[in-house]
């Protein structure tokens, strides 16, 4: 339901149904004790207790997709549809949901893939950091705000003249070379 829903380009009830924390949701579940993702929404209810224990999970993948989406929306690491693999990953957040920041890696054969994000004041700050011997493509929210945050790891070409403007006029979209390792962004919300 939230890939789809972030498909069609409303992200904003698949946050409003991710922070539903009232029956049925993903958190009713968490907010009672769950540490796993149960069979059905009414495993348990406060009302009704423990349903049927034959066909009642209590880890199990049917409504697991959600934790898929959290990595590809809100961490942003996804699969490149032409290199798949993690060869060369796609770096796309989309915060929402009144969250404030996020954390996280995925492991990948080539190595950890890792996202941290936090909202500072207008600003998004974004540390990304890549497996040796791969290469990404991010796409910071917002305006990269000044060359000096690309001026780690293999990007100070990018930081410099010319190439520094485009990268700011074009706000979004930075390709991360191999062995780039950890780079930090910050970016205003209202591109400058």
């Amino acid at each position: 339901m939230l890939p789809a829903l972030t498909a069609a380009g409303r992200e904003d009830i698949a946050y409003a149904s991710l922070n539903q924390d009232t029956f049925p949701s993903w958190l009713y579940s968490v907010k009672h004790g769950a540490t796993t993702i149960w069979e059905r929404w009414d495993a348990w209810t406060e009302t009704g207790g423990f349903q049927n224990p034959g066909m009642n999970s209590f880890n199990h993948y049917s409504l697991g997709s959600v934790g898929e989406w959290m990595y590809q929306t809100i961490l942003g690491i996804d699969t490149d549809e032409n290199r798949p693999g993690f060869k060369h990953s796609v770096i796309r957040p989309r915060p929402g949901g009144g969250l404030r920041f996020a954390s996280g890696e995925f492991g990948s054969v080539y190595g950890q893939i890792r996202v941290e994000w936090r909202r500072d004041r207008s600003d998004f700050v974004m540390h990304v950091q890549i497996p040796v011997n791969t290469t990404a493509t991010v796409y910071v929210p917002g305006a990269v705000r000044n060359g000096e945050e690309l001026e780690s790891r293999g990007l100070r070409s990018l930081a410099n003249g010319k190439r520094r403007r485009r990268i700011q006029r074009r706000l979004r979209k930075l390709h991360l070379p191999r062995g780039a390792g950890r780079v930090p962004w910050r970016a205003g919300k209202d591109g400058g």
